[in-house]
C-alpha cells in the first residue's frame, strides 16, 4: 500500500513561523511529533497552530531553543514528563496506541545542542526516558555523527550516542546514510536527528525514512507501519548538483550518489488513526505538570 501517513514524527523545524502549512502536511494524520527548534515563546502559540493536539514541553527563550512534543488529541496519555540539563530539552508521555494493537509506549523528543561549547550528550537523560517503559523510543536532533553509527564525521556527541548503544541492547533506526542535515557554509551533509529504541519496540518493524523537505536546514523522520509509507523518489543527480533543503530544488545528499529517500510530494491531510478512539480517557495535563507547559 502506498500513500499511508506516518504514525510518529520527528522535525528539527528551524523555526515554525515560515513554513506552517508544509509542517501541517506532514504531519497530518500523525498520533505523535517530536518538533524541535519551534522558536515560538509561548506553547499556546504552538496549540494554535496544530489545534488537533495536545502540546507538551518547552517555548523557546534565552536558555534554550524550543522543543515540544505533539500528541493526537484522541490517545490516552498515562504520564508526562519534562526535563533539562542546561540547554539540553526532553519531553516524553507514555501513550497506549490503538493503531498498533493496543500497545503502550513511551515516546521522548530529545533535543541536544551542538558541541562545543555545549555540555554533550546526556546519556543518563537518554536512559530516562528508554526506561520510561518496557516499550520505549526516544526521537530527536542528538547532533549526533560517529563513522561507527555509519556518519561521515565526528563529534563529541556522537562518541557519546556510541558508547551508549555498544553497551545497552538499544536499537537506532534510522538509517546514517540517509543524511538529515545540510550545513550549506561548508557544503556538507549527516544524519544527526536520530531514532532510539528499546529492542521491543524494534520488534514492531515499522518503517524509519526520511521525508520531504518542509523548507527547514533538517529533514523530518517518519516512523510507518510496514506497507504504509508513502513511496521513495527515485534516484536523482550527483550532491554536487542539488541544493539544500528549503532552497526548492531538492535536498543535498551525504554521499555522491545521493540515496533514493525522498517523497516527490508533500503529504496531505488525513486524520490520525488514533484519534478519537479513547477520547474520555484523554487528561489535560498542562495542570499536573507545568514544567510541560
Amino acid at each position: 500500500m502506498t500513500g499511508g501517513r506516518p504514525l510518529l514524527v520527528h522535525l528539527n523545524a528551524n523555526s515554525i513561523s515560515n513554513k506552517v502549512e508544509e509542517v501541517r502536511g506532514l504531519i497530518a494524520g500523525a498520533s505523535i511529533v517530536s518538533l524541535q527548534d519551534h522558536r515560538l515563546p509561548a506553547l499556546d502559540r504552538l496549540r494554535a497552530l496544530f489545534p488537533g493536539y495536545q502540546v507538551f514541553g518547552h517555548a523557546h527563550d534565552n536558555t534554550g531553543p524550543g522543543s515540544a512534543l505533539l500528541v493526537s488529541s484522541g490517545l490516552h496519555l498515562r504520564d508526562v514528563w519534562c526535563h533539562t540539563s542546561g540547554r539540553h530539552r526532553c519531553t516524553g508521555a507514555t501513550v497506549r496506541l490503538p493503531s498498533l494493537g493496543g500497545v503502550e509506549v513511551a515516546v521522548a523528543s530529545y533535543y541536544a545542542p551542538p558541541n562545543p561549547p555545549a555540555p554533550a550528550l546526556d546519556p543518563d537523560l537518554l536512559l530516562r526516558c528508554l526506561e520510561a517503559a518496557a516499550m520505549a523510543v526516544v526521537l530527536g536532533d542528538l547532533n549526533a555523527r560517529h563513522p561507527a553509527l555509519g556518519c561521515r564525521g565526528t563529534n563529541s556527541n556522537g562518541v557519546v550516542l556510541r558508547n551508549f548503544l555498544e553497551e545497552r541492547t538499544y536499537v537506532p533506526l534510522n538509517d546514517a546514510n540517509e543524511a538529515t542535515f545540510f550545513h550549506t557554509a561548508y557544503d556538507s551533509a549527516d544524519a544527526i536527528d536520530w531514532v532510539v529504541a528499546t529492542p521491543s519496540f524494534a520488534a514492531l518493524n515499522l518503517t524509519c525514512s526520511v521525508g520531504p523537505d518542509v523548507g527547514s536546514d533538517h529533514l523530518p523522520l517518519l516512523l510507518s507501519r510496514p506497507g504504509r509509507h508513502a513511496p521513495r523518489s527515485p534516484r536523482g543527480p550527483t550532491r554536487s548538483a542539488m541544493a539544500p533543503p528549503g532552497r526548492g530544488l531538492g535536498p543535498l545528499q551525504a554521499r555522491a550518489d545521493p540515496p533514493s529517500h525522498l517523497r516527490a510530494d508533500p503529504l496531505a491531510s488525513a486524520t490520525s488513526p488514533d484519534a478519537g478512539r479513547l477520547g474520555r480517557g484523554n487528561r489535560d495535563h498542562r495542570g499536573r505538570h507545568p514544567r510541560c507547559g
